[in-house]
């Protein structure tokens, strides 16, 4: 029985050739078990950034943290007011919070400071009115994150928040990793995912930041949807269509530009590996989801346009350049590239601390040598959507920050563009995993997920000692992981534990193909090709 097939390589378009043993049971990959595990490693990692990060210790965390606590409260639809910096709106919450973000600037965008000027959290629950710029943004991830503020004191709610909105990173993690496990070469397929979660998505996967929840379920989404699309087993394909679902939805109601990626990541599946033939075949099974992700990106813009999302940094002073002019000062040449790329693996602190230059080199080859052997394996129509995406992630940010120069100046940060910049390594590693030209072998497939899976484990520790040093002694001093400032937990367990979940989730990449064997219950009547 063959795990998966190129599209334009399936008999018909009802073939169940797929991964799902006699009777149509699932392999282990897309059970239960396998998810829970995976999710609990998924968020071990996210759960160490969450306590190796002080308290509003990245972007906009107080922000997005005011704008959750009020939203649970009742204060979900708030009146766009120029509240702070020309936008955004004012909210409720404890006396405690705003006195301890108001001396943030001690150390954020100071990376030579250390966190410990900023002092701890009080529980004062007075309630007190503060603008946020994050108060007109969509309700959903801070309605989900604020309810860790019911349960808990002012002083400890930043930190249950966090875990959830670890945990909801986790989920969508979690689909990406078992489900590329069904896929035709599954060591090479879970090497990309994990490759492609990078230090800075652990990073903002941890903090009360709805970019987090956007990024990984971004990441879901392009692993789920291209094997929604190749893989042909009835069960296989319902899962996966769901997930690929439910992860658009999350991505289009997570942020106002949201939609836009939802639009990018389906039309470079469609060039991809869609089928005309086998999307009519199987339009009861997709377009019920269609119709909700649809709904929802509606209402997801209705939202946007109602609350004046995108109204931001309004300049008092609008400047008066031509759309060319604009243009060039956002394009900002090879040294803006390079930041976005470089912010793309880390940029710790409030974006004020970078990933080593060593480290980014060392993760930028193993994903080039991906992208290089699916582009040489490939088909022209995989070749395209690799030039298109690429060309996206180059030049929307670079249009809609030239759109809104005049008012809001160069706003644009790596992190914004994740959702599909990322896409480039998962949509490489898909390609080649469900590639039929490739006549791979077992050993190399298994050498070539270990090189990334090292990469990956190397990179995010790397990251993570960083930036607890950065925290704790500064930049400019001999990495740390004691000084000044010191995490709640023990830096060296919080080291111990990001370690083994990715040495844990690297095991499990490579011993993927066990996880493509099925229930003992069930007899097995013919072998499984992997490779």
């Amino acid at each position: 029985m063959t795990v998966g097939r190129d599209v334009d390589e399936l008999d018909t378009p009802n073939a169940t050739t797929d991964a799902e043993g006699v009777g149509g049971r699932l392999p282990l990959a897309l059970g239960r078990r396998a998810f829970v595990v995976v999710f609990l490693l998924w968020w071990a990692v996210a759960g160490a950034w969450a306590a190796a990060t002080p308290i509003w210790g990245s972007p906009d965390e107080p922000q997005h943290a005011y704008r959750a606590y009020a939203a649970v409260r009742g204060e979900v639809f708030v009146q766009p007011e120029a509240a702070s910096l020309g936008t955004g709106g004012y909210v409720t919450v404890p006396k405690a919070w705003a006195d301890s973000a108001r001396h943030l600037p001690c150390y954020a965008f100071r990376p030579t400071r250390t966190a410990d000027c900023l002092h701890p959290l009080a529980n004062e629950a007075t309630p007190t009115r503060v603008a946020s710029t994050a108060a007109r943004y969509n309700p959903i991830y801070y309605l989900i994150v604020g309810t860790g503020s019911l349960v808990t004191s002012p002083a400890h709610a930043i930190w249950a928040m966090r875990l959830i909105s670890a945990a909801l990173s986790a989920l969508f993690l979690a689909w990406a990793l078992t489900s590329a496990a069904a896929s035709r070469r599954p060591i090479i397929a879970g090497a990309a995912v994990v490759l492609a979660a990078t230090p800075m998505v652990g990073f903002l996967a941890s903090a009360v930041n709805p970019n987090g929840m956007e990024i990984t379920a971004a990441m879901s989404m392009w692993v789920n949807g291209y094997l929604a699309l190749t893989l042909t087993g009835e069960l296989s394909r319902r899962i996966l269509i769901r997930r690929t679902a439910i992860s658009a939805i999350a991505l289009v109601v997570s942020r106002a530009l949201s939609p836009l990626w939802v639009l990018v990541v389906v039309g470079i599946l469609l060039v991809a590996v869609a089928s005309r033939e086998r999307l009519v075949a199987q339009r009861a099974a997709y377009l019920p989801w269609a119709g909700a992700v649809g709904l929802a990106a509606f209402s997801s813009v209705g939202w946007t346009y109602f609350a004046k999302t995108l109204v931001l940094n309004v300049s008092t002073h609008p400047g008066t350049y031509s759309f060319l002019q604009r243009w060039q000062l956002a394009w900002g040449g090879q040294s803006k590239q390079s930041y976005l790329w470089r912010g793309t693996i880390g940029t710790y602190g409030w974006l004020d601390t970078l990933t080593p230059l060593p480290t980014v080199q060392l993760w930028t080859a193993g994903a080039a040598f991906l992208l290089l052997l699916a582009v040489v394996i490939s088909r022209a129509r995989g070749r395209i959507a690799v030039v298109l995406l690429g060309a996206a992630v180059v030049l929307i940010p670079t249009f809609l920050e030239a759109l809104n120069w005049n008012t809001s100046g160069g706003v644009w940060q790596p992190r914004y563009t994740m959702p599909i910049s990322l896409g480039v390594v998962l949509l490489a590693g898909m390609m080649l995993a469900q590639s039929s030209r490739w006549q791979s072998r077992p050993l190399v497939e298994l050498a070539l997920g270990a090189a990334l899976c090292g990469v990956a484990v190397w990179t995010n520790l790397c990251g993570f000692v960083v930036a607890i040093s950065r925290y704790a002694v500064g930049v400019g001093k001999p990495i740390s992981l004691n000084g000044a400032w010191h995490p709640p937990v023990p830096a060296t367990f919080l080291v111990a534990v990001e370690g083994l979940a990715w040495l844990a989730l690297s095991a499990l990449v490579l011993n993927s193909v066990g996880l493509l064997q099925y229930p003992r219950r069930e007899a097995r009547t013919a072998p499984l090709a992997v490779g």
